[in-house]
């Protein structure tokens, strides 16, 4: 696929067309290991950007063999049930389908829409969490599959192997948002553009 990296680059993609390599690549025969962005199980608007964001910059700097992948932690179904995210989404210029509270973003991955525990049995499951540093006990199973860390919440002592780089956990910090945004200034400024 497009966002599977080889010998060596990746060309930065409009955000859209990432966004719909990414999903694409969840459904269809593949080899690859996915690297799955995931906010907090709220789904609110500051998880949504930071998995967004956060997938875009690992995927640039990524490794052959591997997708990266945001997925929203919520269903489809209940994507609405915050407008806040909805319009977040919407006026961030996503593609999507429907009007006023029927948008939905068409090019993004939900919860209820990926297949966790098949791509882990089959070892080819990493997970970033963002605006979290610990799973839910709904997926407490896939402890082992954690590789990154983003968030700015009260450390819970989770997944303390992580390489320092890939624990950043700064509890005060008014928003998971700025500590993806730091990162990606520090190691790929030109996705601020």
């Amino acid at each position: 696929g497009a966002l599977v990296r080889s010998a060596g680059t990746v060309a930065m993609a409009p955000l859209n067309e990432f966004l719909a390599l990414s999903s694409q690549a969840l459904h269809q025969p593949s080899s690859s290991t996915f690297l799955v962005v995931m906010g907090n199980e709220a789904g609110d608007p500051d998880s949504c950007a930071c998995a967004i964001s956060m997938a875009r910059l690992l995927a640039e700097e990524g490794a052959p063999g591997r997708v990266v992948v945001p997925v929203l932690s919520v269903s489809r179904a209940d994507f609405a049930l915050q407008l806040d995210r909805l319009h977040l989404l919407r006026r961030a210029g996503l593609r999507g389908s429907g009007d006023g509270i029927s948008w939905r973003p068409s090019d993004i991955a939900f919860m209820d829409e990926v297949d966790l525990e098949g791509l882990r049995s089959q070892n080819r499951l990493q997970l970033c969490l963002v605006d979290h540093n610990r799973l839910s006990s709904r997926f407490a199973g896939l402890a082992e599959c954690v590789t990154h860390i983003v968030d700015h919440h009260e450390d819970e002592g989770a997944h303390m192997d992580l390489e320092e780089t890939n624990r950043i956990v700064e509890f005060g910090i008014g928003s998971c948002s700025s500590l993806v945004t730091e990162q990606m200034r520090l190691r790929t400024a030109a996705l601020l553009s």
